[in-house]
């Protein structure tokens, strides 16, 4: 009931591999550029060894099937989890990594002083995002996403204060509101 928009129908979890091989596909019969890839990595100290391994396991594990997938020229790669974003960072540093959170009250330079490196990218909930933040983002050079923005006015909201990417339940929203404004939809 909360998302009418929603077809329903039974599905799979898909595999990475399957995902960027369908994408692949499409983009092929559609002629259209294979887009960019988000791709966000699930973990927290209580799934280590239960649900995924051990962050410099489970960075190793999936860094081989991504590279495989010769899809690091076209993709970003998330996680909440700290140790894991210094896993990844550490056997790969030139990877575009996010840092997820939904710290509120936890300033950026405080969520960037939990990492050894400085992160492609900054992701905070869509209500911890102001225009200071978007200001100290672009003073760092770091790219700054907002997640999970599903109203339109909240996400014109994001856009004026300088939010270049928004991660949403309903890409048409996104879609039909940039393109009204004349704006370009990245890929």
């Amino acid at each position: 009931p909360d998302y009418l928009e929603q077809d329903t129908s039974a599905h799979n979890k898909p595999t990475l591999k399957e995902v960027v091989y369908a994408v692949r596909a499409h983009a092929r019969e559609t002629g259209r550029t294979v887009p960019i890839f988000n791709i966000e990595i699930k973990s927290s100290k209580a799934g280590d060894g239960r649900f995924h391994p051990a962050p410099a396991s489970y960075a190793r594990a999936f860094l081989k099937e991504y590279f495989e997938l010769s899809i690091q020229e076209i993709s970003t790669i998330q996680t909440f989890d700290e140790r894991l974003l210094e896993a990844l960072n550490e056997a790969y540093p030139n990877l575009k990594l996010i840092y997820l959170t939904e710290h509120k009250g936890r300033s950026l330079k405080e969520h960037l002083d939990q990492l050894t490196f400085k992160p492609y990218g900054f992701s905070p909930k869509w209500k911890l995002a102001n225009e200071s933040l978007a200001r100290d983002c672009v003073a760092l050079e770091i790219a700054l996403s907002v997640w999970t923005v599903n109203d339109p006015a909240d996400m014109q909201a994001m856009l004026d204060i300088g939010i270049t990417s928004i991660i949403t339940d309903y890409p048409n929203r996104a879609i039909d509101l940039i393109t009204q404004q004349g704006m370009e939809v990245g890929h």
